[in-house]
């Protein structure tokens, strides 16, 4: 029965490791998401200098433009700080998602016991404990039986050949 126990608790640890673990860890596209960004704008400002070089445009037209890039690259760069940071304990994020872990935590294991008691067999383990231990005393009213089916045999053995038919 010890078996049973140490394996149905490792599958629930199983299971919370896997439900648990995107709760309590960054999201991890965002910071690709980012870089891919920084890299768009870095892109434009080249292009920006490529016209500039080519004479499409004046420096003076391109100021404003290369301070709208700057203003959006340097924008993407703090929100990219800001969620590689870790969180403040007081946010409403961090605290929705420890209270999720925490309820999934406690909920998992308890919703398990109690589907298991209403509808596994939990007797079932019981009951092959007190079958084996039952088991010698059924075999020595077996050999009993046994011994008097043979004495009854050997006093009629007429009932030999009706019993066999």
């Amino acid at each position: 029965m010890i078996w049973f126990w140490i394996i149905a608790g490792l599958l629930v640890l199983v299971a919370l490791i896997v439900l648990l673990k995107p709760l309590l860890r960054a999201a991890p596209g965002s910071a690709r998401q980012g870089e891919s960004v920084v890299a768009v704008f870095r892109r434009q400002l080249a292009n920006l200098d490529s016209e500039i070089a080519q004479g499409r445009l004046t420096p003076h037209d391109a100021a404003p433009v290369r301070a709208e890039i700057t203003r959006r690259m340097l924008s993407t760069a703090d929100q990219e700080a800001q969620i590689s940071r870790p969180a403040v304990l007081g946010s409403a994020e961090t605290s929705w998602r420890i209270g999720a872990a925490i309820g999934i935590a406690a909920l998992l294991p308890a919703a398990a016991l109690v589907l298991y008691l209403a509808v596994g067999a939990p007797g079932a383990i019981e009951r092959s404990r007190s079958v084996a231990a039952a088991a010698p005393h059924d075999r020595a009213e077996l050999a009993a039986a046994a011994e008097q089916l043979k004495a009854r045999l050997e006093q009629d053995p007429g009932q030999r050949k009706a019993g066999s038919c």
